[in-house]
């Protein structure tokens, strides 16, 4: 981005400077006031299960009100119009299903991670694995979450990247390793007064600048930017009123069914009933905030209309629209440019400290405490335990630290496989949660294969989509006015060919046919043309084969719907694996861990276990009367759970 004559004033430093002060000083005051009391696991990683309703909701709230959601929405709304506001409409059904059928099973259950449920409902390998899963999305997500308000506060001051990462990265981990879910609960509280400010300030002065409201809404309006709806059911067209709300449901629906961040909020509250009623009340935040954003890319649309910084060379790449906006309409304003980036750095800071509590979480309770205790014979300490989660959460906050300096190094690649990483990868978790509480008849083998099979296909098409774009770019330059498109190492001979244009009124001159197509601009940037015959330099032998035809087509498949297809095809092999294994037949399937919806699918040899940190007992009673304990799940194999002993003192 061309360098703006306009910097960082004291003012802004200052503000900027509080923010990260505060924040620390959260996490200072609640380490002093553990060392008063006993630490315990319970303590440092839930609250003791004693944090109270309003601080929980707005916790849950900024959880994943990232950077990539202040910077990345405002953007997508100016380039491609207000159809991503139909996103709104999927969040509606997420919350309600989520309190009423998710939540209600892991606060009944008393788990301090969400993963245990998979122990209880299959066995301790499929833990293992749904954990591991976790840890490998949080950690890629975490690292680009970092890496994009590095990128625009290196844009505004004169902090490069890798300091301004690594200052970040520094102040997070220090108030989240010390300070436990208590102050990462009450720092997003904070920092979410921050983010609703630096928005609020970014529009309203937005606004002010272009000559108001007014002003804003005619040229939205006769830029065609205004929210619509487009019907088409195509799974592979990029935003639909289908993709954003089917596949934005399911896409949200990952995050507040299977990801630990969200899991350990309702976890810290006292009972079911608070944990459903924090995500009720966060429905209308959502939408409140989501509208905050799409009328900041509004504004930045009035503000620039006709004079697209992208064009005129101001900025090179579209995502960086926002940080310029920011000191093109703030700047001259000492401290609230400061209060922005603040905001900016807020969101990911409420992001990433989530993300490296959860996975200390994760690490302790299903990794590290469960081996602690096979190898010890004694019982493993809880001030132990509380001091591995404070080694835990500083590791993580370094092997974060250093994704964030991968995603700088290896470009928009990266940053697009990773803003699709919670339908890659969250999606087959998902499906996994899934399976175990919708379908008692899916055994472990069944859960397992579902999971490995749905990973696959979402990374496959994830990942091999990104190299596949890369290797068919389309450039575009400017000669006298005039638009140039070059085509690289692509081939057009297809019926129906999409290409994608930055400017308006792009004309493609194809050689060797009689005339010219008009590439004509809409509002979602895509344009379809006729198959021209054939194009100079272009060889017809060198026709992509049907099955290049095959994978492009997928290939193209709309982000939103990678969770939507994880989930069918992790329930699909699931089932289809279980049945070949013979279903739950003379396997243990405890009956509050899912819901007795397909009777048909009910386990005949249902039990009833309670977990605690030293095994799972039977709430049954045999013929003496007493309870028996089932030997520790990490320890049977994946077939069977029917090792028992009694258990009585227990």
């Amino acid at each position: 981005m061309v360098a703006s004559s306009r910097t960082f004033h004291w003012a802004d430093y200052l503000l900027f400077i509080l923010m990260l002060a505060v924040s620390s000083a959260i996490g200072v005051f609640y380490a002093c006031q553990a060392k008063r009391k006993a630490i315990t696991m319970d303590t440092h990683l839930t609250g003791g299960r004693k944090m109270t309703l309003i601080p929980v909701t707005f916790s849950i709230c900024v959880s994943f009100m990232s950077a990539v959601f202040i910077l990345g929405i405002p953007s997508e709304i100016y380039n491609n119009g207000g159809i991503y506001w139909l996103y709104a409409i999927g969040y509606i059904p997420v919350y309600i299903v989520s309190a009423f059928v998710f939540v209600p099973m892991f606060t009944n259950l008393n788990l301090n991670s969400g993963y245990q449920y998979l122990e209880r409902r299959f066995n301790g390998y499929i833990r293992v694995l749904g954990s591991a899963t976790f840890t490998f999305e949080m950690v890629i997500y975490m690292g680009v979450v970092m890496y994009a308000p590095a990128l625009a506060l290196s844009q505004v001051t004169s902090f490069s990247t890798e300091m301004s990462i690594l200052i970040m990265g520094l102040v997070c981990t220090f108030y989240t390793s010390i300070g436990g879910i208590k102050a990462v609960i009450w720092t997003d509280v904070f920092q979410m007064c921050i983010i609703t400010a630096g928005l609020l300030a970014l529009m309203i002065q937005g606004a002010i600048s272009v000559g108001g409201w007014q002003v804003v809404l005619d040229r939205v309006r006769e830029g065609g930017k205004l929210p619509y709806f487009e019907w088409n059911p195509d799974p592979f067209v990029r935003h639909t009123f289908w993709t954003l709300s089917v596949g934005g449901f399911f896409t949200s629906l990952t995050v507040f069914a299977a990801n630990q961040a969200v899991l350990q909020r309702y976890m810290s509250l006292p009972t079911t009933k608070q944990a459903k009623l924090s995500l009720l009340l966060n429905l209308p935040l959502a939408e409140i905030f989501l509208a905050l954003v799409c009328l900041n890319g509004f504004v930045i649309y009035a503000r620039f209309y006709k004079e697209d910084p992208l064009e005129t060379g101001s900025i090179t790449k579209a995502d960086q629209i926002v940080p310029f906006f920011m000191m093109d309409t703030l700047g001259f304003i000492p401290g609230l440019t400061g209060l922005f980036v603040a905001s900016v750095f807020s969101a990911a800071l409420s992001t990433v400290s989530s993300g490296i509590n959860s996975l200390a979480v994760v690490t302790i309770v299903d990794f590290v405490k469960p081996a602690l205790d096979r190898f010890r014979s004694s019982r493993t300490s809880a001030r132990l335990v509380a001091i591995l989660s404070l080694v835990t959460a500083i590791s993580y906050g370094v092997i974060t630290t250093g994704v964030a300096y991968l995603a700088g190094q290896l470009g928009s690649t990266v940053l697009q496989i990773a803003l699709s990483i919670f339908g890659m990868v969250g999606g087959p978790l998902l499906g996994m949660f899934v399976n175990g509480m919708f379908f008692p008849c899916v055994n472990a083998w069944g859960a397992a294969s579902g999971l490995v099979c749905s990973l696959s296909v979402c990374l496959w098409l994830g990942i091999g989509g990104a190299i596949h774009r890369a290797q068919h770019v389309i450039s575009a330059h400017s000669i006298n006015s005039t638009s140039v498109v070059t085509l690289a190492n692509t081939t057009i001979n297809t019926t129906n060919t999409v290409l994608q244009f930055v400017n308006k009124n792009t004309s493609l001159y194809v050689s060797g046919t009689s005339g010219n197509s008009t590439a004509k601009y809409v509002t979602d940037i895509t344009t379809t043309f006729p198959s021209p015959t054939n194009i100079t330099g272009v060889d017809d032998d060198a026709a992509i084969t049907g099955l290049h035809a095959f994978l492009s087509k997928w290939y193209s498949l709309s982000y939103l719907h990678y969770a939507t297809l994880a989930l069918t095809v992790s329930v699909l092999v699931g089932v289809l694996v279980s049945a070949c294994t013979g279903f739950n037949k003379k396997r243990y399937v405890d009956r509050d861990t899912y819901y007795d919806i397909l009777s048909c699918c009910r386990s005949k040899t249902d039990k009833k276990y309670d977990l605690n940190s030293y095994g799972i007992t039977d709430l049954s009673q045999n013929q003496n009367g007493k309870k028996t304990e089932l030997v520790n799940l990490r320890e049977t194999s994946m077939n069977s759970h029917e090792s028992i002993h009694d258990g009585s003192h227990v």
